[in-house]
């Protein structure tokens, strides 16, 4: 591994829970000196992109990332074209809303607005789905690339979050297709107990789909009356703004 790969492995395992992590927790991880790996920390801090608690000397991510992915988004422009929508589905539903975003084969929570209720999901924004759990995670997975989906099945072994995740490679081929057909995903239970979310594509200007719009919260709220009405509010917001980027 050379220096850039120790830095951008750095950054990505930051990105993953418990978030913050101290220089011996990294060292041993990557499997390199802790010498080495303060030095390249120590310019990561230096230019913002990793910031170190004064207290308990832990590394997390720092703010140089939120600016780069401030840009991002500005570029993409789903940000401000998803926001308005965001907003109406929450203060409809009273639920979490968010959008999920698809970098490389990672399923990632990019934003969100939180329901107003006392008890809801929590979930924090850089969150990573699994491709065989959650509506995030299965809908970004089932309109990627089939190639890439199909090796990585043969690569990796699928991990059962609940009695209700798919860890069958030829079952979760199926529930993609299920999926594409119905034009939204759902998950029950999939990824946590007590869980239930709606997932819609959104579509660019390509006709290519690498973020969704999706609904979440307690699956005591999602009562079948609700799931009836809710599903179109989400594929019907998720085309909204497949429409202002262009679709």
């Amino acid at each position: 591994m050379n220096s850039t790969e120790k830095v951008l492995w750095l950054l990505n395992r930051l990105g993953d829970p418990p978030y913050d992590m101290g220089l011996t927790e990294l060292s041993k991880e990557i499997g390199f000196s802790k010498g080495g790996i303060y030095k390249i920390l120590t310019t990561l801090v230096e230019n913002g992109f990793v910031v170190q608690d004064s207290h308990t000397k832990k590394y997390n991510l720092g703010p140089a990332l939120h600016r780069l992915g401030n840009i991002y988004s500005e570029q993409k422009g789903i940000y401000e074209a998803s926001q308005p929508v965001m907003k109406a589905i929450s203060e409809i539903t009273k639920e979490t809303v968010s959008i999920g975003i698809r970098e490389g084969n990672d399923a990632i929570l990019a934003y969100k607005i939180e329901g107003p209720k006392i008890v809801r999901l929590y979930r924090k924004v850089g969150l990573k789905f699994p491709m065989n759990a959650g509506a995030i995670g299965k809908l970004l997975a089932a309109y990627h690339d089939t190639e890439s989906i199909e090796q990585i099945l043969q690569d990796t072994e699928l991990q059962a979050k609940t009695d209700n995740t798919i860890i069958n490679p030829e079952k979760l081929l199926k529930e993609f297709e299920k999926i594409r057909k119905n034009g939204y995903a759902i998950s029950d239970e999939e990824n946590g107990i007590g869980n239930f979310g709606i997932a819609a594509p959104i579509y660019d200007a390509n006709g290519e789909v690498w973020s969704c719009l999706s609904l979440a919260g307690s699956k005591e709220e999602f009562n079948e009356k609700r799931i009836k009405t809710w599903i179109p509010i989400i594929v019907n917001g998720a085309m909204e703004i497949s429409y202002k980027l262009g679709y």
